[in-house]
């Protein structure tokens, strides 16, 4: 059975409607599939076919599809919101593009991409630098001239006037112009949907983060910059496992540099006066079969104003650094790419632009997207595909996609859309302040972004005034996506609330959260709760007194401010108490007003008295208090006065459990989910809870399982001035608007989850998921809240070791009970070891600020402070899964997996397994790094294996066996298949399989490369299926099992699709019978059917089979081996409608039904 459902994995691997030609992966992974066989008879195996089928499926088969449900990230709660647009598919390497959404929230100074606000268009790929200290270029190029002084650095028992002089040459001015860089930069990719992290050592060398050998990276070439007589690296290439090239910034004929800089002066195009390049796009994807698919950009310049740092200090001895909240607005000019189109080998994809953009003068937004088909010459194209984005402005000029639609190339009409809604509440401006710590709107009215903060030290509290940047749950989800409308009918319904965290062990999450509590816990929000006017008639005096009780609204509590505010107007110019009033003029009050607390015997206390003009008396009312105004008219005139009552209070959302330290994260996790079939009209609703239960732990039960993963560091401590020795000043404790650390690593992720329940109902049927995973309790960074002081070190991120699944149990319903069918438990092994473990020590070097003294001018214009820090790596794998199924409730079945790395791929190499029975089956993989290479002249065999490591295919299996070990110990080999390769060309020549079970191990020969070169296998090693030629493009041209009939392929519209296979014949004899150039690119599909009707008649006793058609489309007809054809017709939206015979004549007419597309 396995077996059969490895040939069904290649069918499925090598046939599909508009990608069926072969590829290298695709290719030795259907054939390694087959060695996941466990026991199963040789002889079994022997009998099935392993040749590859390479011909198309039916467009038929190929049009059905199915409405799928959005996944989520439980560890984060953020569901994975993404829209496909098209897909490039050469040999099988897909390139695809979608649109994702990030339903984390949209923050205040949040930027809209060019497809809205939210959502990202994944199409090319970039390199991004997060920069520490100078370039990475100054330190790599130049560590020969400074590397002693790394060296002495790195040394702990450096005495300290050597390292401060070390520490001074470094930073002094114009220290960063002679080359001296003394930490690396962080370096960040994303591409074709890989993304990952890596670092320079000074020597240059890349490690990735975590390690991982799928990736090779290099850095090439030099972008000068004249003005600042420097360079930056022009170009990145990344080799990935498969031995693709991924070329970024600078393209390898040196005619487009891809890359974007942020200038710090000067506006101009070139950006010549920048002294940063931090991201290069993708520019080029080399394959092995040497096609290319090329990235085009428009360059365009624009000014990106920020609502800059807010900073200010505690009360301190240092003058300096006194005085009120300092405020350092910015503006970057960048020189920035927008893709403009994607040409590949039959095609190209073309991003067409739109109006300027009004939140982003100078930019554009993607209006369209247009898929072109080429000839085979590439000398026109043809539309065959269109896109239509509709994007709106919000009142506060937001940009924001409203649909995507669908154009008919036929009609040129709108024919289907996907459409979205978002929540009604609008988001401020970007430059608004009402902003919670991690940058959400929080809608409090807020004058600086500089947070206020309750500081306790020594037994002293200081109070600092400032922003109100406390988290407030409804205004963190404005204008957040919530209804996805599919073309069908069909809707994704997305429900949301506030990350929830709660604080405890480990001492530095603790600490953070901490730090956060030092700063307002909850939103402040006014009511009024009185409006009182009164006409006193004519009374020489009058007295007007009312209760006021102030109470707080449902999850709430008071804060310290009540206001009353009175207006109080005469209605003649008799006078009672003349008030100059600012600014000239003056203002005549009749009245006089106590503020009066009712006392629990109901007699009232006077609070204050004599109020003559209005009242704004902070307090610090109990729960419930009553207050009374008492208002005395002393003019004997009619008179009117107004009273307004206002009280403040804390917002404390109904979410959070406060007794339990449960506090609010910055961002959003899925509540609800439903997914709407139009077709059966069900729902699947899928609700998700982040709380522990009993069985947890009886403590905990009910709290939150969140824990802070990435919080906000506002405080830091400015250093004490030295010039030559002398004491100036103490050092200072600031308070600023933005973190001074990436806490945490800066993983982009707020809050995780210990535990997450995600319960499923679609009909009557119920079930549920609970699964557990690692967080920051279990590894949390090093070097933490050292970053929080100068000179501000970086954390040592951990980053990897977090969000791993731990546990997971499935439940089912059974009638009225929720039943547990299976637990699954995973650990993980952090290899330490040397090959893939590093821990590079980088130094952080910070001038200390510049004071001016009137008695000494300028000091400290050369004075440092400096610190160690490090950045670490390593590689990890899951170790071991346990699995328990429980078919009824009294019984059990146990299965343990084990597996280990290999040190040099970082694939597995070893699995084992372990049955209920105690049975244990093992399964071996070795990779062409396990073989040595090195010998000088190597067999044919071998040399292939040498190809594929200079080609960086290092995850492809050359071996694997299968060994079982029964109950008695005995070990014995059940199977074994080895991956023969081109020595020339990284493709499979033949596959040899075991002819016989059951060899023990010890008599079983492992495969290697020997002294003499030659590749050694095991004797009972037997060749099976050969693959005899590939073209160029590696096309397969011909195949057979051992001793039995060829199977050749003939291959047209410029090499792209298989157009004939032919069962009986070779390749070279079949190709004799044909014109190339008619296949490669045929006027027509009959030219193409009659030229392949030549192999009917010369080859009679073949069988063939052709076909024809749209590029980037479809099959536009079948040929079988009896002649008849059949015929496949397309709508304007690339859609199978007809389906014809030889005849003509209509076997089937497909219609698609879908809702009114949204108006564009």
């Amino acid at each position: 059975m396995l077996i059969h459902q490895a040939f069904n994995r290649i069918y499925y691997c090598l046939s599909n409607l508009k990608a069926h030609l072969l590829t290298l992966p695709c290719l030795l992974f259907s054939s390694l599939l087959l060695t996941a066989r466990i026991s199963h008879a040789q002889d079994d195996a022997s009998s099935k076919n392993m040749l590859k089928k390479l011909v198309p499926i039916t467009p038929e088969a190929a049009s059905l599809g199915k409405y799928d449900a959005v996944p989520v990230s439980l560890y984060t709660g953020i569901p994975n919101i993404s829209i496909p647009i098209y897909e490039i598919d050469l040999n099988g390497f897909k390139l695809p593009i979608s649109l994702s959404y990030h339903a984390g929230g949209i923050k205040i100074e949040d930027i809209a991409s060019c497809v809205g606000q939210g959502w990202t268009l994944n199409a090319g790929g970039v390199i991004n630098r997060m920069q520490r200290g100078g370039p990475d270029e100054l330190m790599v190029d130049r560590y020969s001239q400074y590397k002693s002084d790394i060296e002495q650095m790195n040394n702990p028992a450096l005495d300290t006037v050597t390292r401060n002089k070390i520490v001074t040459k470094w930073g002094a001015s114009g220290g960063i112009d002679q080359g001296y860089d003394t930490e690396s930069d962080i370096f960040s990719f994303n591409f074709n949907g890989q993304i990952g992290k890596f670092f320079h050592d000074p020597d240059g060398t890349v490690f990735m983060m975590p390690v991982k050998n799928r990736f090779v990276v290099k850095h090439e070439g030099v972008f000068y910059i004249t003005v600042n007589r420097r360079y930056r690296w022009a170009r990145w290439i990344i080799t990935d496992d498969t031995g693709v090239r991924y070329v970024f910034g600078r393209s390898l004929d040196g005619l487009n540099d891809n890359l974007e800089q942020t200038c710090n002066q000067g506006f101009n195009i070139f950006c010549d006066d920048n002294t940063s390049v931090n991201s290069w796009f993708l520019s080029e994807i080399l394959l092995q079969d040497g096609r290319k698919i090329t990235f085009n950009y428009d360059v365009s310049s624009y000014s990106n104003n920020n609502t800059g740092v807010y900073t200010t200090f505690f009360p301190n001895t240092c003058a300096v650094f006194g005085g009120p909240t300092n405020i350092n607005t910015t503006t970057e000019y960048k020189r920035a790419l927008r893709l403009r189109e994607i040409i590949f080998p039959g095609g190209k994809v073309s991003f067409v632009p739109g109006q300027n953009r009004v939140d982003l003068p100078g930019e554009k937004y993607i209006d369209k997207i247009d898929i072109y088909s080429s000839t085979s010459n590439g000398s026109s194209t043809i539309s065959t595909l269109r896109k239509s984005f509709k994007l709106t402005y919000n009142n506060s000029q937001r940009l924001r996609l409203m649909a995507i639609g669908e154009i008919d190339i036929n009609s040129g009409q709108i024919t289907k859309s996907h459409t979205f809604d978002y929540n009604p509440m609008s988001l401020p401006s970007r430059f608004s302040k009402s902003q919670d710590l991690w940058g959400y709107y929080n809608g409090q009215n807020n004058t600086t972004l500089a947070p206020e903060v309750y500081y306790s030290s020594n037994g002293s509290s200081i109070y600092s005034p400032g922003a109100n940047r406390a988290v407030d749950p409804e205004y963190t989800k404005a204008e957040v996506l919530t209804t996805i409308t599919y073309p069908t009918g069909g809707k994704s319904i997305f429900e949301y609330e506030n990350n929830t965290f709660r604080c405890g062990v480990p001492e530095q999450v603790q600490t953070l959260c901490d730090v956060i509590s030092m700063t307002s816990k909850f939103p402040v929000k006014e009511k009024l709760i009185n409006f009182k006017s009164e006409n006193m008639g004519y009374s020489s005096y009058f007295t007007y007194s009312n209760d006021i009780v102030l109470k707080p609204v449902a999850g709430s509590r008071l804060t310290r401010s009540v206001r009353f505010s009175g207006r109080y107007l005469p209605y003649d110019d008799k006078t009672c108490t003349k008030l100059d009033m600012t600014g000239g003029g003056s203002k005549y009050l009749c009245v006089e007003a106590d503020l009066e607390r009712k006392n629990p015997d109901q007699t009232y206390s006077k609070v204050i008295g004599g109020i003559t003009f209005g009242i704004n008396f902070e307090l610090e009312p109990s729960l419930g208090d009553t207050f009374r105004l008492v208002v005395k008219w002393w003019n004997p005139y009619n008179g009117l006065f107004y009273l307004d009552t206002y009280y403040k209070y804390e917002d404390i959302p109904a979410q959070l459990d406060v007794l339990k330290g449960e506090k609010l994260g910055g961002g959003l996790r899925i509540k609800r989910l439903i997914s709407y079939d139009p077709v059966s009209g069900d729902s699947l609703i899928k609700k998700y809870e982040y709380k522990f239960d009993e069985k947890d732990d009886p403590a905990m039960n009910g709290t939150t399982t969140g824990v802070l993963m990435n919080g906000p560091v506002i405080f830091f401590k400015q250093p004490y001035c030295n010039q030559e020795g002398g004491y100036i000043c103490g050092g200072a404790m600031g308070v600023t608007s933005r973190p001074t650390a990436n806490v945490l690593s800066g993983d982009g992720i707020n809050v995780g989850y210990q535990k997450v329940t995600e319960y499923s109902r679609l009909g009557s049927q119920n079930g549920k998921s609970v699964t557990y995973f690692t967080t920051a309790m279990d590894y949390t960074d090093d070097n933490l809240f050292n970053s929080s002081g100068y000179p501000f070190p970086e954390p040592r991120s951990q980053e990897w070791r977090r969000g791993l699944e731990i546990r997971k149990e499935e439940y089912k319903s059974a009638g009225s009970e929720i039943k547990l069918i299976q637990r699954d438990s995973s650990s993980y092994l952090f290899n330490s070891a040397a090959e893939n473990y590093k821990e590079h020590n980088a130094i952080k070097i910070i001038q200390y600020p510049s004071i001016f003294l009137s008695s000494l001018g300028n000091i400290c214009l050369y004075s440092f402070d400096y610190t160690r820090y490090k950045i670490g790596t390593e590689s990890f794998y899951l170790q071991k899964n346990i699995s328990k199924y429980y078919p009824d409730k009294v019984s059990s079945l146990e299965s343990i997996v084990s597996y280990k790395q290999n040190s040099q791929s970082l694939q597995v190499a070893y699995e084992e397994k372990i049955t209920s029975q105690g049975e244990r089956v093992t399964v071996e993989t070795t990779y062409p790094s396990d073989y040595d290479t090195t010998v000088i002249i190597l067999s044919t065999e071998a040399s292939g294996i040498k190809k594929l490591l200079s080609n960086h295919i290092i995850t492809i299996p050359v071996e694997k066996i299968t060994i079982r070990k029964d109950l008695t110990g005995k070990e014995y080999v059940t199977d074994g298949i080895i991956n023969v390769f081109y020595p020339d060309r990284p493709l499979v020549s033949k596959i040899y399989l075991l002819n016989q079970q059951n060899i023990p191990v010890s008599e079983f020969v492992k495969s290697k490369i020997g002294a003499n070169g030659n590749f050694i296998m095991d004797s009972r090693y037997e060749e099976r299926f050969l693959f005899n030629q590939y073209d160029s493009s590696f096309n397969l041209l011909e195949q057979q099992k051992k001793n039995d009939v060829k199977e050749c392929y003939l291959w047209g519209y410029n090499n792209k699709y298989p157009v004939a296979r032919i069962v009986g014949t070779d390749y070279n004899t079949a190709i004799e019978f044909v014109t190339p150039s008619v296949l490669q690119n045929p006027a027509s599909d009959q030219e193409l059917r009659n030229e392949i009707n030549k192999l009917r008649l010369k080859l009679p006793q073949a069988l063939v089979t052709s076909y024809s058609y749209i590029p980037l489309i479809g099959v536009s007809s079948i040929t079988g081996p009896d002649n008849r054809t059949a015929y496949y017709e397309y709508d304007g939206l690339g859609r199978l409608s007809l389906i014809k015979d030889k005849d003509g004549k209509i076997v089937k007419q497909l219609s698609y039904s879908y809702q009114a597309p949204a108006a564009q």
